[in-house]
């Protein structure tokens, strides 16, 4: 899969702070731009998959509801909770042409916004399931 994405402030659904489903899979991001701070990096909030009453309330609505409810997605109001109670801390992955993020995906985690629409981001993206 390939991410291109040009254009300042549009906005998709890996832009809200979510976790992915409960099958572990890996996934690799390449890297194929610049990916300073305004070029749209990947975000996580390090230590966001361990087990804590917000965290298993939502994994226990995702598995009920599936897409029909908020599929694994933070509100704003939500997230800020989860880093006051438990001091989990964004870090954000920038990166130079080549950069490869391999990760299994159980954080929070979530895109962010284009700033700088003179310097796209293009990422190539590949999935490992491992559950199967």
């Amino acid at each position: 899969m390939t991410k291109y994405r040009s254009e300042s402030v549009a906005f998709c659904s890996a832009d809200s702070p979510h976790f992915d489903d409960w099958e572990i899979r890996f996934k690799a991001f390449l890297y194929l731009t610049n990916v300073p701070e305004k070029s749209a990096p990947f975000r996580y909030w390090a230590g966001s998959h361990t087990s804590n009453k917000i965290r298993k309330a939502m994994e226990y609505e995702y598995f009920r509801d599936g897409k029909k409810g908020t599929y694994g997605c933070y509100t704003e109001k939500q997230l800020n909770e989860i880093q006051k109670r438990y001091g989990f801390i964004c870090t954000t992955v920038v990166g130079k042409i080549g950069t490869l993020i391999w990760w299994i995906f159980r954080e929070i985690h979530t895109g962010t916004l284009l700033t700088d629409g003179s310097k796209p981001l293009i990422t190539l993206a590949n999935y490992f399931d491992i559950t199967r």
